[in-house]
């Protein structure tokens, strides 16, 4: 194995892992299966992984030694294409005998999971190269190579409906748009590396990147809002809402992508009948917006700057740390908020796909907690690490733990009682309010575990870089306070 090979392998193994952690969810015992969870999460790990291919010698500085290196173009390109092809297809491989445990082992080429388990990862392995070497970016690599296939499916759809076409022929003609869209980029992206020069590859200072003219664009909300108002504390609040203009850049074409499909059906859309292949695919981009939204505001405020060189430099400013964290904290809460709650249930309730119950206020209560928790433990894992995808894969890593091992604490709180009763009924003896207590204790639950993962984070911030021992100090703090929470969860519960 060459020194070239091996620097590829271990360059895809965070991906390669996440990769496996979506073949994993399934025998978790997750709602539905895992199945909600597993396709969202198999993208973004495939495109993770043909993002990371090239967008690493962005990211590190290393292009321009790439490309000056006495070989042919065509010899660096295959080792990367191989080595991320085949983690790809053993990842694939993974996640398709999964799947093949959730059908009895009856996928077939007229099942439903077929064609995705074959399209997320050819999408990838061809798109993501592509897309990463125009960009010079990991991140937006993953993004556009999300993005651009979803694109081509919405084109389609709208066409085809315009057309009346029948389900059928609508599935059919995405998959021949797919593989005429991956066959076309692999080509694309093989031509962009043969003949990209030293120049094209020198490092750019920030990981995301837009046109100047865009940036000028977004950056007038930003002087409406504050006006003519000075201060440290306003110039901090300026420059995180700078940093997150590629976020409300997204919000807007979310945005603009809903109106359409308003415009397009004439009024409000019905998905409780005829959910066709338009609204799946409407669907699947208010789940992709919902999803990435976090980890975009998250990521941007904290490890863009590690990116940019910048982090250790803002503790020379006159404001203290604590005022700095303050005006992060705030912009990413209320971004995220406003954008990825408030922005698509306005947009879903105004279409009419809104459930009758989703507005009730302990639903309500649930979400937004479940969305601060979700902002909280991608801001930590921002913290620790050096780049916006190592700290979205840390935060996924997270997820998956904590999630696991409650769930394995709920578990033992349950055989713990033995032949006793739920002990909730100590405490009321009416369902009404045994349901209200183990909804309170959910909730407080699940605003400490942000409160922690935010003193947390700021530790962290404050001492700019700590060993993998105050890593593990603080990890086995996280994994005693949920495992906690679990048990009595466990040993409250009424089931």
């Amino acid at each position: 194995m060459t020194t070239r090979l091996y620097k590829e392998i271990r360059v895809q193994m965070l991906p390669f892992g996440l990769v496996i952690c979506s073949a994993l969810l399934p025998g978790l015992g997750l709602p539905d299966k895992g199945l909600p969870y597993m396709f969202p999460l198999f993208a973004l790990a495939a495109s993770m992984m043909a993002a990371v291919a090239f967008g690493h010698e962005f990211q590190h500085r290393t292009m321009q030694n790439l490309l000056v290196q006495p070989l042919p173009r065509m010899v660096l390109w295959r080792e990367k294409v191989l080595v991320m092809g085949g983690l790809l297809l053993v990842g694939s491989l993974c996640v398709w005998r999964s799947m093949r445990q959730i059908d009895g082992g009856r996928l077939s080429l007229d099942d439903d999971f077929f064609w995705p388990l074959v399209l997320i990862p050819l999408c990838a392995f061809c798109g993501g190269p592509l897309w990463t070497l125009l960009l010079r970016s990991n991140l937006m690599g993953v993004i556009i190579g999300i993005l651009a296939p979803v694109a081509l499916l919405v084109i389609q759809a709208i066409v085809a409906d315009r057309l009346s076409y029948s389900p059928d022929s609508q599935s059919r003609n995405a998959v021949v748009l797919l593989l005429v869209y991956c066959g076309s980029c692999f080509v694309a992206g093989f031509r962009r590396f043969r003949t990209i020069e030293a120049l094209d590859g020198a490092p750019s200072a920030r990981e995301l990147g837009i046109p100047s003219w865009v940036e000028s664009l977004l950056s007038k909300p930003s002087k409406a809002l504050f006006g003519k108002s000075s201060g440290p504390f306003v110039a901090l609040l300026k420059k995180e809402l700078r940093l997150q203009q590629i976020t409300f850049l997204g919000a807007a074409l979310f945005f603009g992508v809903a109106l359409a499909a308003i415009a397009l059906k004439r009024g409000r859309l019905d998905f409780n009948q005829n959910v066709g292949f338009f609204e799946m695919t409407l669907i699947l981009i208010f789940f992709l917006f919902i999803f990435l939204m976090p980890m975009m505001t998250g990521t941007l405020a904290v490890a863009e700057e590690k990116t940019w060189g910048v982090a250790d430099w803002h503790f020379t400013l006159p404001p203290s740390a604590g005022r700095q964290w303050l005006a992060k904290m705030l912009i990413v809460y209320s971004t995220s908020v406003v954008l990825g709650l408030v922005l698509p249930a306005m947009l879903a309730w105004f279409m009419g796909a809104l459930p009758p119950d989703f507005l009730q206020e302990e639903l309500v209560v649930w979400i937004f907690c479940m969305h601060v928790l979700v902002v909280s433990t991608i801001v930590y894992a921002s913290v620790w690490s050096t780049s916006t995808l190592r700290s979205i894969i840390l935060a996924i890593g997270i997820f998956i733990g904590l999630g696991c091992l409650i769930r394995l604490a709920v578990f033992v709180g349950i055989e713990y009682r033995g032949g006793v009763g739920p002990l909730i009924q100590v405490f009321a003896a009416d369902s009404r309010t045994q349901s209200n207590i183990l909804e309170a204790i959910g909730l407080g639950s699940l605003f400490l575990l942000a409160v922690v993962f935010q003193v947390l984070a700021f530790r962290v911030f404050l001492k700019r870089a700590l060993g993998w021992r105050q890593f593990a100090a603080q990890g086995l703090i996280l994994m005693v306070l949920v495992f906690a929470v679990g048990a009595l969860l466990g040993l409250l519960s009424i089931r």
